[in-house]
């Protein structure tokens, strides 16, 4: 799966409906408002092999209410260690609903330092 995130504007006093509507739809793993010319920040988890633009007309810009969106696509997630333990990460898992988040309990891992570091993901090979 790959993470790709949204951002949405949204017609005057529309937003929570918007919100509410993207939720019932369950295709969103994370939904924040925003600050600046967009409304609303979506993250969202689309299939290997899915095409993108069509699973995010199919899915996302028909919700009524948006007015434009903007889509990032990502590459390469970097995992955070702050203050001597693991950061909490949230994982992904499909169901026959489509999408939906699945939290993971907290390590508490030391790491010896005291500092953040950035990781690569495991299994890049660099």
């Amino acid at each position: 799966m790959r993470p790709v995130f949204v951002q949405l504007r949204c017609v005057p006093g529309k937003t929570y409906e918007v919100a509410d509507e993207l939720f019932a739809r369950e295709i969103a793993s994370e939904l924040y408002s925003t600050s600046g010319e967009y409304d609303l920040l979506l993250k969202i988890y689309i299939p290997d092999g899915v095409d993108i633009g069509k699973f995010i007309n199919d899915n996302v810009a028909n919700v009524p209410g948006i007015v434009r969106s903007l889509t990032t696509l990502t590459f390469t997630a970097f995992q955070a260690r702050i203050r001597g333990y693991a950061c909490l990460r949230s994982r992904i898992r499909t169901t026959r609903h489509g999408p939906a988040r699945q939290h993971r309990a907290a390590t508490r891992r030391p790491l010896g330092r005291a500092r953040t570091i950035l990781q690569r993901p495991r299994g890049t090979g660099r």
